[in-house]
């Protein structure tokens, strides 16, 4: 009796691990993202897709399609932010108790980014900060770095904000704005809002 209670038990372990992630959403104003444990308000007028926009696809194919989510674009589809997301295999204590080897680490994969992107022509210039104070403060989210580029007439500011999960595990979410020059501070407005208006669900 007691080994068939401990199948039934393992059964239903196993239909809540297999059990639907809900669909990310936008609700009010809001892009809610369930599996990814977060909501971004959406710019007014703005509109939200699950794919790249042609034009990036062809202009710039550097742009990572790994952990991509959504892009929020303007209305004249001249202006857009990107929304990638990752959970990490870290759980935020491991994540605060080694803060300083994270930082390195992440040095080195904007180093190695910028020596790639300096091989495309196409790249007039690729600038980046990690924020190391911001992120050993860190008490629950922050943004952790900021990378500037340029791509032909195509400039692009990024932000990448690090969270703890309800479950505390360490989370990732990168906000990447691309912009022609003439809407390009504009939308660094834009952008500042949304990234502003993040939330862990």
């Amino acid at each position: 009796m007691r080994h068939a209670i401990f199948i039934l038990f393992g059964m239903m372990l196993l239909a809540v691990g297999c059990a639907a992630v809900e669909p990310a959403r936008v609700e009010n104003g809001q892009y809610i993202h369930p599996g990814n444990q977060f909501s971004l308000r959406v710019p007014a007028g703005w509109e939200v897709s699950e794919g790249l926009p042609p034009s990036l696809k062809k202009n710039m194919s550097f742009v990572s399609r790994r952990n991509f989510k959504a892009t929020l674009s303007n209305p004249q589809g001249r202006c857009f932010i990107l929304v990638s997301a990752e959970k990490t295999d870290a759980d935020w204590m491991s994540f605060k108790m080694y803060t300083d080897k994270f930082v390195s680490s992440l040095r080195d994969y904007f180093s190695r980014e910028k020596k790639k992107f300096s091989r495309d022509k196409k790249i007039l210039y690729y600038r980046y900060d990690v924020y190391e104070d911001r992120i050993e403060k860190c008490d629950g989210s922050c943004i952790a770095s900021k990378i500037d580029f340029q791509a032909g007439d195509l400039k692009a500011t990024g932000h990448n904000l690090l969270y703890k999960s309800r479950r505390g595990m360490l989370y990732s979410v990168s906000l990447i704005l691309i912009a022609r020059e003439d809407r390009y501070s504009a939308g660094q407005d834009v952008l500042r809002d949304v990234v502003e208006s993040f939330r862990v669900l």
